[in-house]
């Protein structure tokens, strides 16, 4: 049997997309994508560092409100850390960063548009390593 490396299963999120059908530079954030996300590949977890019952709906509302669009399947981690809303993806920093751009214009949008996250100020997008890819302030 073969013995896989990480060289050769790693896949850029954009690769992901390709992959299962989509692509996103033609739909939009709010879009469903045709296939479903991949269960056992990527895991929906999420983080309390601070204010557990706004993490834990910050979490549910992303779910809600995203959970059929194209990006939603390179989600590992949703958190509210103090006044940050906090998304984690399995992208590439790199060669990703229109991924991280929709996942942060959504994010805005859902604080915006919830009086229940009137304490976040930024929305930051991070890889898997932590690495911040955007961030944008919250209009008050």
């Amino acid at each position: 049997m073969p013995r896989l490396t990480l060289a050769t299963t790693a896949l850029t999120a954009a690769a992901i997309l390709t992959i299962a059908g989509c692509s996103s530079d033609t739909e939009d954030d709010t879009t469903a994508a045709s296939v479903s996300p991949p269960a056992a590949s990527v895991a929906m977890s999420t983080t309390a560092t601070t204010g557990s019952d706004t993490s834990a709906q910050f979490s549910q509302d992303m779910q809600d409100n995203y959970g059929t669009t194209q990006w939603w399947p390179v989600i590992v981690d949703t958190k509210i850390d103090g006044a940050n809303a906090v998304v984690t993806a399995q992208i590439d920093r790199n060669q990703d960063k229109d991924i991280a751009d929709h996942i942060e214009r959504s994010t805005v949008n859902l604080m915006t548009n919830n009086d229940g996250f009137s304490d976040v100020d930024w929305v930051i997008v991070e890889d898997g390593a932590g690495t911040v890819i955007t961030q944008k302030q919250v209009p008050d």
